[in-house]
Order: C-alpha cells, then sequence, then structure tokens
C-alpha cells in the first residue's frame, strides 16, 4: 500500500519557513518586503478562488500581496500595460497573470506572460525562463510553482532521484515540459508522453517515477504502474457524484483507488500537488524579494547507410541555398547575407572548423567575416566585439567558436547571450533555447547540429510522429535542443545521459536514436533496435598505427556492428557534420531574407493599438493625456519596422530616429502625402493639430492603414503664452502631452544654443577687429605652419563670398527645409549675419563658425518619434511660425515617414495657421525643395470661425464666447463662408483636391452643419465631412479618413503657383492677388531698395515667405471673411539665404511677438509630491 504524499503538510511546513524568513529578514532589515502581484482579467469564480487562496497564503506567511482585476473587455494592450506598471514598481517582485483569461478581446497569452520582467516571473512562464530550464540552468533561472512544487515532492519522500527512470505525462508549457527538463537535470533518465504516444500504458510501466499532468480523469491505472514507483497526480478534474451535495467530485488524472496499491507514494487529490503549487508560488517571490533586496543592499554574492557526400543531402542543401541566394539577390537589389565568426584565440580545431565555414559561406554567396581575438582578450573584450556585430546591419548570422581560447575567464553562456536573438544562428542564446523548449519552432533559431539531424531523419522517410526517440546526451549544444526538436515533433522522448542506469536498456527501444554523448564507440550493435535510424552526432580521434596521423576518427556509435541492425545510420566522418555546417548557412539565410523582408520592403504593420475610454463630458487635453499610457517607444519603433540600430531611446516614450532609414528604404514607394491646413482662424484656433491627429488615429485604428501623423514642435512662446500646447486636443492627442508641449528631446535647445554661439562669435568678431590692429588681427587668425600662414577652407570661402544682407537667426528653418546633413551644413555657413565695415556681407563661415552650428545641431536634425493616443506612430520635428516663417514640420520627418509607410500607407502632415499662410509655403517652399508631392488637402473649418467671417462679434481669447457663436444663425455661417470658399480655391490653385473637415462643436446645430457641407460642395471641395474625433477619437474620424482615402486615390495634378526664375515683386503680388484676394501690392522705399540689392547678388530666384497677420487674408486683422479691394503694403522684404527664401513684411507685422497680458504660465505648476504638471493645455 502506497504512502501518501500530503500535499498540505509540506506545503504548511514551507510556508512557515518562509514565515520565519521574511520575519528575520524584516527584523534585520525594516526595509525590507516581499511583494506579490496576482493581475486578473474578468471574473471566473474558480480563478476568484484560486486567487484568494494565494492572497490568503500571502498574508499568513508576511508577503504583500496586491489582486489587479481589469474588466472583461481589456484590450490586450491595457493588459500589457498593466504588466509593464508592475514590471517597474520596485516593491513588486513576482508578477502572476491568472490563467486563463476571461476576456472579450483576442489577447496573445504567451505575449503576455512574455512581458513579464523575468526576474518577476514566479510562475515561471516566461520564454527565458523555460529557456535556461531547458539548458539546465537552474540556478539562474525561475522553475514553474507546479513542477517544483513536484520536485519537492518527491524528494521529501527521500528517492534519490538520479539514474532513475522517470515518466511524464503530459508536455504543456506550464507542467509537462518544465517537468521533464527539471528531472532531467536532477539526473533523471526521462521520457515524455503525450497524445501522440503510441502505448502509453507500456511508456508508463518502466517509470520509477510517474508525473501526470495530461488531464484526462483516472486515466492511469493500478496495473500501468511499475511496482513500488513514486506517483505524482498533478490533474485536477470533476466527475459527476450524486453522493456529493454539489453533484461532483474531484479527481486527478490517476485512478488513485487501484494505483495507491502498486505505488510505494502517491499524491491525493484534491490536497497533493495543489497546495505544493501555492507554496512554490510563495517560495519563489519570497527568492526573488531576496535576491532584489541583496542586490540593492549588497546582502550576499551575486541497413542503408545514410552518408552525406558531395553528390547527397549536403550538396542538394549547399546547392539550393546558393540557387536561393542569388535569387534574393535579383529579387531585393542589394540583398547580402552576412556572417561573422568570432575567434579567441589560436586553436588548430578551431581554426580548421573556422576555415571549413568560411570556404563553404563563399561559395554560396554568403559575405564571411572572422573576427580573430587574442588570446589575452577579456570578457569585456569579447562581448564588445559581439555587441558591434550586434549593430551592423550587415551582419544577420554572429557564431562564437567554442571552446574559447583565451587566457582569462570567461563566461561562455554570457558571451552567447549577447549575442542578439535574432543573429543567433548557432541557436543558443537562452530565448532561442526558451522557445524551442516550450514549442515556438516558428519564432526561434534552432541550433544547427539538431536542425541538421532532424534533416536526415526526415530524409530516411521516417514519420517522426509517435515514434520511440532516444536521445544520449544532454548538452546545450546538441542532446538538449534535439530532445526538444523530437518532442515537438511528436516523438516520444528518452533523454539518456551519464547518470542513466542502464543505457543499453533504454537505447534498444529507440527506433530513432541520436548519440551524442562524448564516448567514442559507446553505443554497440547489440543496443539497437532492429531497423532503427542511428544518427551519430560524436567525433573522437581514437590511436590507430596504420594511419599516417597516427589516429582514425570514429563516432559514438561502433559503426561496423551498428550498420547491420539499423536501417539508417550516419558514418563518422561525413554525417552529421557537414550537416551542422550547412545548416548555420541555412540559418544565416534565412535571417538574412527576414532581416531584408523587414528592412526593405514595408508590410502591414501588426500595431498594438492603445484603447480609448472615452468619457461625457469630455475631460480637459492633460486629464486625457495623462489617464492614458503610452507604449514604451522602442515597442512602437518595432511595431513599424524599425530596426533597433536606427533608434535612440530618449527615456521610454520617445525617440530619434536615424536618417540612414532612407538609405534603407530608398528601393520603397512613397505612401499617401496628406496636408491638413484649415480656414483663417479665430484667436482660438479651429482645431488643426487636432484633426491632424483624429485623422491619422483614424486612419490607424478605423482603417487599418499604415499611418505616420508629422506635426511641429511648440515653442515655449504660445505654450506659456496665450495660445497653449498643440499637441491636438480631447481624445486626438500626441502624447505624453507634457513631454511633447516642453523639451522633448532639446532640439529647441539645441537651436538656441547654436543662435547664442552665433551671437558670440559675431561679439567676439566686432571686440577683436576693434581692439587690435590688422597685422595682429591676421596673424592670430592665420596662425604660422611650417613659417606659412595660410587661409584655412572656410576663411577661404569668406573670400569668395558675395552677399550683402543681413538677417535675424534662421537655424530653425533650416532645420525644417534641410534635406540631409550636409545639406544642413551648407546652409547654416551661407546664413548672412553681419555687414563689413566697407559693406560687404558676413556669413557664418566667414566667422568659421558653420562647423560648430551644424555640430551643435547634429542630433536635432533626426526627427522624434512619438504617439498618438490611440498607439499610432508620430515624428515630431521642427518648429517654425506660421506666419514670420514658412510654418511646417521637417522635409526629412515626411520624407522618412513616406518611407517607412510603405506605398499603401499615409503621411498626414499639418501646415500652420489657414491655407493661406501655412498651406501656400508647404507648396511653394516646402514642396519645392522636398521635391515631394502632395495627394490631398484637408481643410479644417469649424461654425465658430465661419460665424466671425459672417461678421459675428470679435472672438477674445480667455473671454467667453458671444451669443451668436452658441445659438443657431444659419445665415451668419452662410456669409461667413466666403472665406472658406476662398480657401477651398486657393488649394485648388495647385492642383490637389480638398475635403472639407468641419470640426464639430457641441453648439453647432445640423442646420448650420449641413449648410457647410453644402456650400463646401458646390464650392470645388473633392468632399466634405463631419468629424467628431475631438470626443471620440479616432472613430470620430471614419467618415473623413474614407474620403481622404478617396481623394487622394484621385491622379496628381500638382503644380507650383509661380516659377521661381519671376522678379521677386512679381512673386509677392501673385500670392497677394491670387492667395489673398488683394488688387496689387505696394512696395515701400526700404523694401524696394532690398529687392533691387537681392537682385544685384543673384538670390531673384527663391522662392517667397510672406510675413502677415494670420487673422485675415489683409494685411488688416480685424477684416475678416473675403476683402476685395485692397492693397497690400510690404513694409520691408527680408532675405534668409541659408532657409532658401526672401520674406517679406506685411503692414505692421512684427518679427518678434510678445506674451499677452495674461499668459497660460500662470495655470502651469508641478504637484512636488507626485510630480504631474498641472494646468497645462
Amino acid at each position: 500500500m502506497a504512502q501518501i504524499l500530503d500535499g498540505k503538510a509540506v506545503a504548511s511546513d514551507i510556508q512557515n519557513n518562509l514565515k520565519e524568513e521574511i520575519k528575520r529578514l524584516s527584523d534585520q532589515f525594516p526595509e525590507f518586503i516581499a511583494g506579490l502581484a496576482i493581475l486578473q482579467v474578468g471574473d471566473r469564480s474558480d480563478s476568484n478562488v484560486y486567487i484568494n487562496a494565494k492572497l490568503k497564503a500571502s498574508r499568513e506567511v508576511g508577503i504583500t500581496a496586491q489582486h489587479i482585476k481589469l474588466p472583461r473587455s481589456s484590450a490586450q494592450s491595457e493588459i500589457i500595460e498593466a504588466v509593464q506598471r508592475l514590471n517597474e514598481d520596485p516593491n513588486v517582485h513576482g508578477i502572476i497573470v491568472q490563467l486563463p483569461l476571461d476576456t472579450d478581446s483576442v489577447v496573445d497569452t504567451h505575449l503576455v506572460t512574455n512581458t513579464i520582467s523575468p526576474d518577476k516571473d514566479v510562475d515561471g512562464l516566461h520564454q527565458s525562463n523555460a529557456g535556461q530550464l531547458a539548458r539546465g540552468d537552474l540556478g539562474s533561472c525561475i522553475v514553474p510553482c507546479t513542477p517544483r512544487g513536484c520536485l519537492e515532492l518527491i524528494l521529501r519522500t527521500g528517492t534519490e532521484i538520479q539514474g532513475k527512470r522517470a515518466v511524464v505525462l503530459g508536455r504543456s508549457k506550464i507542467v509537462g515540459a518544465p517537468m521533464s527538463n527539471l528531472l532531467m537535470w536532477n539526473h533523471a533518465t526521462v521520457t515524455i508522453c503525450h497524445s501522440k504516444t503510441v502505448d502509453l500504458k507500456t511508456e508508463v510501466s518502466q517509470g520509477d517515477i510517474v508525473v501526470v499532468a495530461i488531464g484526462q480523469p483516472q486515466l492511469v491505472k493500478g496495473d500501468w504502474i511499475k511496482p513500488g514507483a513514486v506517483v505524482i497526480d498533478c490533474g485536477i478534474n470533476s466527475i459527476p457524484d450524486s453522493t456529493k451535495k454539489a453533484g461532483y467530485r474531484l479527481v486527478g488524472d490517476v485512478d488513485f483507488e487501484s494505483v495507491k496499491h502498486v505505488a510505494s507514494w502517491i499524491t491525493p487529490v484534491p490536497g497533493g500537488v495543489g497546495p505544493m503549487t501555492v507554496a512554490m508560488l510563495l517560495k519563489n517571490t519570497v527568492d526573488q524579494a531576496r535576491l532584489a533586496f541583496q542586490k540593492t543592499r549588497a546582502l550576499g554574492c551575486c541497413c542503408n547507410i545514410l552518408i552525406l557526400d558531395p553528390v547527397n543531402g549536403y550538396s542538394d542543401i549547399h546547392k539550393s541555398l546558393k540557387e536561393e541566394v542569388a535569387r534574393l539577390k535579383e529579387e531585393y537589389p542589394g540583398f547580402s547575407a552576412g556572417l561573422a565568426i568570432v575567434q579567441v584565440g589560436d586553436r588548430n580545431d578551431s581554426n580548421v572548423y573556422i576555415n571549413q565555414k568560411l570556404k563553404a559561406s563563399k561559395d554560396i554567396g554568403i559575405n564571411a567575416q572572422h573576427i580573430k581575438l587574442p588570446r589575452s582578450s577579456t570578457q569585456a573584450e569579447i562581448i564588445q566585439a559581439v555587441q558591434q556585430l550586434n549593430r551592423d546591419k550587415n551582419v544577420h548570422g554572429i557564431i562564437v567558436q567554442l571552446p574559447l581560447d583565451t587566457e582569462n575567464t570567461v563566461d561562455t553562456h554570457l558571451v552567447t547571450n549577447t549575442i542578439l536573438p535574432g543573429k543567433d544562428v548557432d541557436g543558443l542564446h537562452q530565448s532561442n533555447a526558451g522557445q524551442l523548449a516550450r514549442g515556438d519552432l516558428d519564432a526561434c533559431i534552432v541550433p544547427c547540429t539538431p536542425r541538421g539531424c532532424l534533416e536526415l531523419i526526415l530524409r530516411t522517410g521516417t514519420d517522426i510522429k509517435g515514434k520511440r526517440a532516444v536521445v544520449l546526451g544532454r548538452s546545450k549544444i546538441v542532446g538538449a535542443p534535439m530532445s526538444d526538436l523530437l518532442k515537438w515533433n511528436h516523438a516520444t522522448v528518452t533523454v539518456c545521459h551519464s547518470k542513466t542506469a542502464d543505457l543499453k536498456a533504454e537505447v534498444s527501444q529507440g527506433d530513432i536514436v541520436v548519440v551524442a554523448i562524448g564516448q567514442p564507440e559507446l553505443v554497440k550493435g547489440d543496443w539497437i533496435k532492429p531497423g532503427a535510424v542511428v544518427i551519430d552526432c560524436g567525433i573522437n580521434s581514437i590511436p590507430d598505427s596504420t594511419k599516417k596521423a597516427g589516429y582514425r576518427l570514429v563516432g559514438d556509435v561502433e559503426f561496423k556492428s551498428a550498420k547491420l541492425v539499423a536501417s539508417w545510420i550516419t558514418p563518422v566522418p561525413g554525417g552529421v557534420g557537414p550537416m551542422t555546417v550547412a545548416m548555420l548557412l541555412k540559418n544565416t539565410v534565412d535571417q538574412a531574407r527576414l532581416a531584408f523582408q523587414k528592412a526593405g520592403g514595408v508590410t502591414q504593420w501588426c500595431l498594438q493599438l492603445l484603447p480609448l475610454s472615452l468619457k461625457t463630458p469630455v475631460p480637459s487635453d492633460l486629464d486625457i493625456a495623462q489617464s492614458q499610457v503610452p507604449k514604451d517607444i522602442d515597442v512602437l519603433a518595432r511595431e513599424i519596422n524599425l530596426l533597433s540600430e536606427e533608434v535612440d531611446l530618449y527615456g521610454k516614450k520617445k525617440a530619434k530616429v536615424s536618417l540612414k532609414v532612407l538609405d534603407r528604404l530608398a528601393g520603397q514607394k512613397d505612401g499617401k502625402y496628406i496636408v491638413v491646413t484649415g480656414i483663417t482662424p479665430t484667436p482660438l484656433g479651429e482645431g488643426k493639430s487636432t484633426t491632424t491627429v483624429g485623422l491619422a488615429q483614424a486612419l490607424g485604428s478605423q482603417l487599418k492603414k499604415n499611418v505616420f501623423a508629422c506635426v511641429r514642435q511648440p515653442s515655449q512662446g504660445p505654450t506659456f503664452g496665450i495660445k497653449g500646447g498643440a499637441a491636438g486636443g480631447g481624445y486626438s492627442q500626441v502624447i505624453p502631452m507634457e513631454e511633447f508641449n516642453l523639451h522633448l528631446t532639446g532640439d529647441i535647445h539645441a537651436i538656441t544654443a547654436a543662435n547664442n554661439l552665433l551671437a558670440a562669435a559675431i561679439d567676439a568678431r566686432i571686440f577683436h577687429e576693434a581692439t587690435q590692429s590688422d597685422e595682429a588681427l591676421y596673424k592670430r587668425l592665420v596662425p604660422s605652419k611650417d613659417g606659412k600662414r595660410e587661409f584655412c577652407k572656410i576663411q577661404l570661402g569668406r573670400l569668395q563670398t558675395q552677399f550683402d544682407i543681413t538677417v535675424a537667426s534662421e537655424i530653425m528653418a533650416i532645420l525644417a527645409l534641410t534635406t540631409d546633413l550636409r545639406d544642413m551644413r551648407r546652409r547654416l555657413g551661407i546664413m548672412v549675419v553681419a555687414s563689413s565695415k566697407s559693406g560687404d556681407p558676413v556669413t557664418a563661415d566667414d566667422l568659421g563658425i558653420g562647423g560648430a552650428l551644424t555640430v551643435l545641431m547634429k542630433d536635432a536634425i533626426r526627427p522624434n518619434l512619438m504617439q498618438t493616443l490611440e498607439g499610432t506612430p508620430v515624428f515630431v520635428h521642427a518648429g517654425p511660425f506660421a506666419n514670420i516663417a514658412h510654418g511646417n514640420s521637417s522635409i526629412l520627418a515626411d520624407k522618412l515617414a513616406l518611407k517607412i509607410v510603405g506605398e499603401n500607407g499615409f503621411v498626414v502632415t499639418e501646415a500652420g495657421f489657414g491655407a493661406d499662410i501655412g498651406m501656400e509655403k508647404f507648396f511653394n517652399i516646402k514642396s519645392r525643395y522636398s521635391g515631394l508631392t502632395p495627394n490631398a488637402a484637408v481643410l479644417v473649418a469649424t461654425i465658430r470661425a465661419l460665424k466671425m467671417h459672417g461678421g459675428g462679434p470679435t472672438v477674445t481669447a480667455g473671454m467667453p464666447l458671444p451669443k451668436e457663436y452658441t445659438e443657431e444663425n444659419v445665415k451668419l455661417v452662410e456669409e461667413g463662408c466666403s472665406n472658406l470658399m476662398k480657401q477651398i480655391e486657393n488649394a485648388r490653385f495647385f492642383g490637389v483636391p480638398v475635403v472639407v473637415a468641419v470640426n464639430a462643436f457641441a453648439t453647432d446645430t445640423p442646420d448650420e452643419l449641413e449648410a457647410v457641407l453644402r456650400i463646401a460642395r458646390s464650392s470645388g471641395a473633392f468632399d466634405a465631412v463631419i468629424c467628431n474625433h475631438w470626443a471620440k477619437g479616432g472613430a470620430g474620424a471614419v467618415e473623413l479618413a474614407e474620403a481622404v482615402q478617396r481623394a487622394a486615390e484621385q491622379p496628381s495634378n500638382f503644380q507650383f503657383l509661380y516659377d521661381v526664375k519671376l522678379p521677386i515683386e512679381e512673386k509677392i503680388e501673385i500670392i497677394a492677388k491670387k492667395i489673398y484676394g488683394a488688387d496689387g501690392i505696394e512696395l515701400q522705399p526700404l523694401a524696394q531698395e532690398q529687392i533691387a540689392r537681392y537682385k544685384r547678388q543673384g538670390f531673384n530666384d527663391l522662392p517667397i515667405c510672406m510675413a502677415k497677420t494670420h487673422l485675415s487674408l489683409t494685411h488688416m486683422p480685424e477684416k475678416k471673411g473675403a476683402p476685395k479691394g485692397f492693397v497690400l503694403p510690404i513694409r520691408e522684404v527680408r532675405a534668409s539665404i541659408g532657409a532658401g527664401f526672401i520674406y517679406p513684411l506685411v503692414g505692421k507685422m512684427s518679427t518678434m511677438p510678445g506674451l499677452p497680458t495674461r499668459p497660460c504660465f500662470y495655470d502651469i505648476d508641478i504637484d512636488p509630491d507626485t510630480e504631474e504638471i498641472v494646468g497645462l493645455s
């Protein structure tokens, strides 16, 4: 009769010990806590029972446990965000996600559990922990609770596991698979059985230890059990029982009544494994809390003969790879597959192997490089070499030749784990090992030798499913992954090793035998089951006086005797060895193909969209922004197919993107290019930024398009002045809103620093010229070198300069209009910053400062990656005003975005103020320098602004709106549509289809809205739609997105408004007459003088950037609608040579706006306790 393994008693003992340990640590270190977080989705009653048991047990031992309960409506992104918050909480040491998830949404449970930090994964489900367990790294991984509890129960029986035959029924990721690994690394010989095993009873009957987790009530009977076996029953099932009050009773997967008469020990159900699972959850939590505390407080230390010759399999694989590389080069111009082999030292055998790999690589067209480090190399130097290869986009596969021939102590495991999993073509990284152990074969790189062995087995025609496979050896390189590979190809696998009691008996049962045990000719013919397939991975040298070298190579199998019994057998040498090389090459080509497909061919993104929690009334912009948890920006970057080396993180929520993306995607067709503009606005703004973001959210979250929004970075003037921030508003915003509106990544500070440096250079030159003689100044400026004084390159450029103007700083405009770093260097250098005493122009390069300015701007040139409230990507870059500058985000951001979204994607960019201001400059200046062709324009209008243009009262920022704006007045709206009609006409001058977006407010009436739609369509708009994105996010702009998609499919008839070769005054007049509706222009004397000078200096052929009020089509802010009969006064004409435009100053327009009487900064503050910003809008 079996003894009962009382799980409750053992668990109670463990929990008492944990309670004492926590008390001891707390007494010694009052700040010590052990924190457990249980995340539940939905409200399953069985989950509630399990969670309450865990919470109760946690409290009893002194663990601080919290229960995070998410609603069934939770999306995958919300669940992941909850996990990420717990990852970042230093007081949480263990996180479990209660499974199964009770959710209405489609959720990838594997992705959720893999989001948990491996060192907080107290359920042991993360692929990193699974990989380390599979590889036998028991000291560095968290073992899943149920297997750990089972092992503890086995050990408590006094059974010595080493050498015992263990049978595990079930291969689940939670119990079966990790249980088999745990027993194997405790030196049992393990057979894993499952639903495809042919004869379960026979397999089970051989087990000294039997662990059952197969989910079939009372499957295992007494006559299945070897007498005296230890039986651990992990099952829990309910079966009908009319004698019970509940109508059912709980039973395990083992028929307890019959098995208890045969086994020596058995666990009951309930009361056996269940309590141990909870106890081990608590133990894992306390272990991780202690480790975390030790880390922070330093408490502790941290037949046929299957021969692969040139005419057999290896040659076939070699040939097919060579053909594939050639085909990929034709399909993807510029394709190459790169392999890097890192060698430390100079071992002769390593040199031979490496030369073979280099030759084979060259033969099929792989670009292979050999990085040879000296024996004196330290671990840090080896890791640094690997990290450099990780960053090299031309390297797709990295291997570190083992063993390392080094004089220093080096952690080989750490070195191989430094290789990026996606470049680990040896398949040794713990992430690849973990995915293989869990059966995620499509997501991992399989080690070369096991992959080669599997290929050989398949080439015999053997159907692996249901076969009995025996693997001799459990090395991390061959044995362990080979057993996993066979297991997930549905073989019933037994892993044997040096501690297996009767190797011969085990091997003799194998239909497939893979030998990698490192003992020459160990396996004899009489060990082999007749007809078995034998794969010999061994290679050993034994003395042989008949050989010239004095030795010969043999495998781990005695070939002569085994070949008489096996159906197929591999020879040594010439069997597995060539396949290992072949699979190394195949892994490399596979990864190169994947990398190139990702790099060069834009596909539909798999965005993790962020759900909106819409509220009525709509909260403040800041409240909405702060209530949404953004994705980590590296996650978003991966989702949109940016490579890790192309993204520099600035914290977790923003990043800069490398301009090298343009080189990588040079062959990719651009997406559709949409510009958002508006009618002439009120001082309150009409929601152009909000519409830009809302349209992008609609295209991305609702229409499932690849879409980028490209917006300007707001300056601190509007943010702290009258307008507030520019992140959009309501449920259509860029987040984190505070970072967007304030420092972001420091681009504006870089521009400020560059301006200050330029000012300092000017002051210094004026001072030195005023206080020194020409001779002394010349000696200082042109120092003697080898007895000669020569002008440097920049100074020579000064002597050739013929500019004759003085202009204020234009660095922001240069940033927005530059096309690459070289272009920015040129533009900064040719800025004219002063005049000499004789009237000659002085440029930045004259002062020798052009290069230094570029250095300050070298990071600012890269666009900033952020996200919308719904998780779609946004580029934030540059911030020129639209009324006194050209008012558009950068060319580079648009170019990058158009490539990243791909041919079927969309880029939505915003032009400042009304169409007469920002849009005109977008087309005539930005599009001219970028060479990009816009596909459509969106013209934003509001009933409020149209009423103002129809003769409504003055709208003043900070004051309540007059009643005319909140009560229905269709006539006022219709009269105000004169401005809308003019701005539609303005857009059509450029040959671009116009979609009118009416940004709806709660006070708008159906008749007012319908009037706008009717007039817009009759005035030439492609379409006109009502939008509610402020209140509903992307869902409120679906109709707009669909209209924009249709408009963008129209043939492009884009054209510029004027030829830049026309005289300056004629270009100004064309803009004034066509865009503003003026009768003509009046050039004041200073303007006439300046224009004449620019023509003499050769600057006539630059585009025009009008500096004009944004509040009217005229130069008079109070004139609304579409005025006629006015002449546009041009007070002055300035030039920005570096930026590349002439800018006339219209009327009283100031280029130095100031703050209002009551600036926004009155309301902006920070909570010193939470560090949350308040009052920002």
